[in-house]
């Protein structure tokens, strides 16, 4: 089990990836431990699924944001958009 860590910003921050759901209004998905990232839109299911490219480093995740040394997803919250 992957301990999180709370940072002083309000992120939990982890030492190896950990499962990230995400979800605004509309876009949801989640980003497994091994890269899969999947998306689906609200009420109208699957949209897709990508590999992302192996990360290494800590880990910081916030609300509907997952960022490591190098790279990042973000979700915005007020229109669909990744």
């Amino acid at each position: 089990m992957t301990r999180l860590v709370p940072r002083p910003d309000g992120a939990l921050e982890a030492p190896r990836p950990v499962e990230f759901p995400f979800m605004a209004p509309r876009l949801q998905g989640r980003i497994s431990q091994d890269g899969k990232l999947e998306i689906s839109l609200w009420g109208a299911g699957d949209l897709g699924a990508l590999k992302l490219a192996p990360w290494t480093g800590r880990q910081a995740h916030a609300p509907n944001r997952l960022t490591w040394p190098g790279g990042g997803v973000w979700l915005a919250r007020s229109r669909p958009a990744l």
